[in-house]
């Protein structure tokens, strides 16, 4: 007997995938949210909570005012380390073995800055 997928014939597996998908069309009203109770949605009022935890994430309820200047530094930071690691990363590169065509690297390392400039 010739097995497809695990079911013995192409339409036990065809079967199977409507009913499944069948059963996702009839979900009870009751189980399905409307626009309104989806919007209320969100674990209830804020509560009371100890002033004296601090956590690296903010804590609860975490929205500062100043988010968007936090941001912008933030990603400055992160610029200006992988800037610095860039350069590094250029000025030491050297490669023993020559590549046989034109590589992206050749642009910025300074071993092939230098040979351009002398030729």
């Amino acid at each position: 007997m010739n097995s497809w997928c695990g079911f013995g014939h192409r339409r036990e597996y065809w079967s199977y995938i409507i009913r499944t998908l069948c059963c996702f069309r009839s979900t009870p009203r009751s189980l399905l949210l409307t626009s309104a109770e989806s919007k209320n949605m969100g674990g209830g009022a804020r509560y009371p909570y100890p002033k004296h935890v601090w956590s690296p994430a903010g804590g609860w309820w975490a929205r500062p005012a100043n988010w968007r200047s936090n941001t912008v530094i933030t990603f400055a930071g992160i610029f200006a380390i992988a800037y610095g690691v860039w350069n590094v990363s250029a000025d030491r590169e050297v490669r023993h073995v020559q590549p046989n065509r034109p590589i992206p690297s050749m642009m910025w390392a300074k071993q092939y800055k230098d040979q351009s400039q002398e030729s």
